[in-house]
């Protein structure tokens, strides 16, 4: 009975983490066409002349919103220590708790400013790329972010990377690189004004969004870190950068 109550929470995650991992490419698809809907508005041009800046700032101001979330857990989270304490809580079970290695709180909130800056650069190079882009070609290329985060990976994070990875970063790279060729040599008015400078900045802007997802990662195996701390303390620095 032990063993089956231990599996169900991990099945649980599993289908859980799918389900998220569904929603990122669901909402991943929408953002870039709500994005190229945006470049496409008409009148206003005071305002939309600058529409490259002022989506990426638009981000940050949701991300900003997530420290309502992180603060409201704080309070519950003190509230219940502070319960605890009344109750007296034996000192073998938390002897037991520090020797699970519980990872230590941030030293500071501050160091969300460098993967702030990171997606600051990424998000804005995105923008400017999709502008000398199709939605469907943009949303193509960024997938290229595999082979930057599987490059960081294993210089950075030191992780092993494995014969079967190295197949599916090559053969994404393979089909990237045809359809880069079909989209710069295809005469359709459907493609954008400019492929070859949509290409690059596209690149360029997954190149410092993969550092700040290994920078994440390792933060996040590093420290005791909350998803809305993380996303709500990148939201303020980028604001604040604006």
């Amino acid at each position: 009975m032990i063993i089956q109550q231990e599996e169900k929470p991990k099945s649980f995650n599993k289908i859980l983490l799918y389900i998220l991992m569904l929603l990122m490419i669901v909402t991943g698809s929408t953002n870039v066409i709500f994005n190229k809907c945006m470049q496409k508005l008409v009148g206003l041009n005071i305002i939309f002349e600058q529409h490259h800046w002022l989506i990426t700032f638009g981000m940050f101001v949701g991300e900003l919103f997530s420290l309502t979330i992180y603060i409201y857990i704080v309070i519950k989270r003190k509230k219940r220590e502070s319960s605890e304490n009344n109750d007296k809580v034996d000192d073998e079970q938390q002897n037991e708790e520090d020797d699970n290695g519980i990872r230590p709180p941030v030293p500071t909130n501050l160091i969300f400013s460098f993967t702030a800056l990171c997606d600051l650069l990424a998000s804005t190079l995105f923008t400017f790329g999709l502008t000398y882009l199709t939605s469907s070609m943009f949303q193509m290329m960024k997938t290229f972010q595999l082979f930057f985060v599987c490059l960081m990976s294993k210089a950075i994070l030191k992780k092993e990377i494995y014969r079967h990875q190295y197949l599916g970063v090559g053969t994404l790279i393979l089909g990237l690189f045809l359809v880069g060729l079909n989209s710069i040599f295809e005469d359709n008015q459907q493609v954008a004004k400019n492929p070859i400078v949509g290409i690059i900045l596209t690149l360029l802007g997954l190149f410092f969004y993969s550092i700040e997802n290994i920078i994440q990662e390792k933060f996040m195996n590093k420290y005791q870190i909350h998803p809305s701390q993380l996303v709500g303390f990148e939201g303020l620095w980028g604001t604040i950068m604006y």
